[in-house]
């Protein structure tokens, strides 16, 4: 062999040896990285496709009639980024009990549809009176409520007076096509929002803090 044939061995051998090492560790570590993928695959979709795709329908409808209503529109993006919070998030809401109050059930019909397909209780109340006829310390990790109900403009801060008064520590999300935090903003009221977006948020932030309290 001539000194420059060898010479040009000398120069590939590394290259070689490199794809071998590359080879072998990759055969030594394939299987951890085919689990780690199918665990990431996994957390993007805990319910499956075809589950986040109806749910993805739900709060479109909810996005539409809440836009028929305000003027406002949610994004598909915004959207999708709150399912797939409440997608991550399946353990944490799974269980959870919610009392929404609203004169109009009907306009929330597939907000209550999502939050039942991720495993949450929804109970409805059209009136203060009603809702505190049910409402019990321990009953319900979360109220949702709106703010106008018929005349009473404030309807939704009444209920959170009643509810300090019976000591209902119970978290309060206003969920209003029409709010202005310019007006004061009752201390009872964990948040407030008028996008179907935001609501998902809200509700997740809420049963994460009951989740945390019940394992302390």
């Amino acid at each position: 062999m001539s000194e420059s044939a060898v010479t040009k061995l000398i120069g590939i051998v590394p290259g070689v040896l490199w794809v071998v090492f590359a080879t072998v560790v990759f055969c030594v570590l394939r299987p951890a990285i085919v689990a780690q993928l199918h665990r990431m695959q996994s957390l993007r979709t805990p319910f499956g496709e075809a589950d986040f795709a109806t749910n993805m329908t739900l709060i479109g409808e909810a996005a539409a009639q809440s836009q028929a209503q305000t003027g406002v529109s949610v994004t598909i993006r915004a959207r999708r980024a709150a399912v797939s919070r409440l997608d991550h998030a399946a353990d944490i809401v799974r269980g959870g009990r919610i009392l929404w109050v609203d004169d109009h059930p009907e306009w929330n019909r597939a907000m209550v549809q999502l939050c039942e397909r991720v495993g949450m209780t929804v109970d409805t109340a059209r009136s203060t009176d009603e809702a505190l006829g049910i409402l019990c310390p321990h009953g319900y990790d979360l109220v949702i409520t709106d703010m106008r109900r018929g005349d009473d403009g404030q309807a939704g801060e009444s209920l959170a007076d009643e509810m300090e008064r019976r000591a209902l520590d119970i978290p309060i999300i206003v969920y209003a096509g029409h709010f202005d935090p310019r007006a004061g903003v009752h201390p009872a009221f964990f948040a407030y929002t008028t996008g179907v977006d935001g609501l998902v948020h809200y509700i997740v932030d809420v049963m994460e803090r009951v989740r945390f309290s019940e394992a302390v």
